[in-house]
């Protein structure tokens, strides 16, 4: 016959095994739960994002800032697209790329991928800094603040890789 003790050793071992196993279930679950909530909260993220994009005057912007908007130098765009000559053609500039700000700044702080953003508005990110590249540093310069969107310009540098490795892939 066991003993007391016996038995009770193994009802105390028995029981620390299913609080364990319990414990492993829920942990398990929480963790799954909070992905899913981290996957909800990037996805509704990024719709609006993508909401934001496809709305008709970001759309128009996008295309004006493509096709116009040419300048030599920080002095040259000033006194093409400057708030005291086109004041029109400067807050839509400074909208669009205010949009970029946001992205990068969400990049930065892992609320969303770069993957994600690569994935529908890599093009537009790459060409439209590398256009424009040159007034942000200058002004950067000439205004004294070194930090002038600096979330776009790591939204570019976050992008850029990930549009070069899919492109690589798409020629292969």
């Amino acid at each position: 016959m066991a003993s007391f003790e016996f038995l009770a050793i193994i009802v105390s071992v028995l029981g620390l095994a299913a609080s364990i196993t319990y414990y492993a279930i829920i942990l398990n679950n929480a963790n799954k739960t909070q992905q899913q909530q981290l996957e909800t909260r990037q996805a509704n993220l990024f719709n609006s994002l993508y909401n934001a994009f496809l709305d008709e005057k970001m759309f128009d912007i996008i295309w004006e800032l493509h096709l116009g908007y040419e300048y030599e130098d920080y002095d040259d765009f000033m006194a093409k697209y400057g708030p005291e000559t086109d004041y029109e053609a400067f807050k839509k500039f400074h909208r669009f790329f205010a949009h970029l700000e946001g992205m990068g700044i969400y990049i930065k702080q892992g609320l969303i991928s770069a993957e994600l953003i690569d994935d529908f508005m890599s093009s537009d990110i790459c060409t439209l800094w590398e256009k424009f590249e040159k007034y942000f540093k200058e002004s950067r310069i000439v205004n004294n603040d070194p930090l002038f969107f600096e979330h776009v310009e790591y939204l570019y540098n976050q992008i850029k890789p990930i549009r070069e490795k899919h492109i690589k892939e798409l020629k292969q």
